[in-house]
């Protein structure tokens, strides 16, 4: 299976401007009312919501917050990027599991996980990989993944980058 668990992926002083702002009063999440195509099909709709803020989409930078997430590319090696989505995801009194999905095909996924909590993101494979904060999973773009909700912290947040890596020795 193709899927790397890195903890402490940024230095502290880094990762905690990413948690600084994800995580504070002035930082702008906006309503979607789905996670996946399939929610609306599983068990507990009323859970299957989230708040997110497109950082990177069509080609371009969407969001002033983007300079955020410069040192996260760089250690990934990001030679151009498909998507990156912030994703906050609201409480709820039992664990909700939202449908499986890919993100967008063959590229890279990885998910940097900003705070530490009982939810997880879960592979079709049976592998769970929960939320600690400043914790990155990184893998293959066409493996079926799914998120959850937690039940032991007010959010869960993470941040979704699609991407495509350099290539061995190439450079810019």
């Amino acid at each position: 299976m193709d899927l790397k668990v890195i903890d402490n992926f940024l230095p502290e002083e880094e990762f905690e401007k990413i948690e600084t702002n994800l995580m504070g009063h002035m930082f702008p999440w906006y309503y979607v009312n789905k996670i996946t195509d399939d929610d609306k099909k599983l068990s507990s709709p009323g859970y299957q919501y989230q708040f997110c803020h497109i950082l990177f989409a069509e080609h371009q930078i969407m969001s002033n917050f983007y300079q955020l997430v410069i040192p996260v590319l760089n250690k990934l090696e990001a030679k151009s990027l498909f998507r990156i989505k912030a994703n906050c995801i609201p409480k709820t009194p039992s664990t909700v599991r939202h449908g499986f999905h890919i993100d967008t095909k063959d590229c890279r996924t990885a998910i940097l996980f900003v705070n530490s909590n009982d939810g997880a993101t879960e592979f079709k494979s049976g592998k769970t990989i929960y939320s600690k904060r400043n914790r990155l999973i990184e893998f293959d773009s066409n493996m079926y993944h799914r998120g959850t909700t937690c039940t032991d912290s007010h959010t869960r947040v993470n941040i979704n980058f699609n991407y495509y890596k350099f290539n061995e020795g190439e450079t810019f």
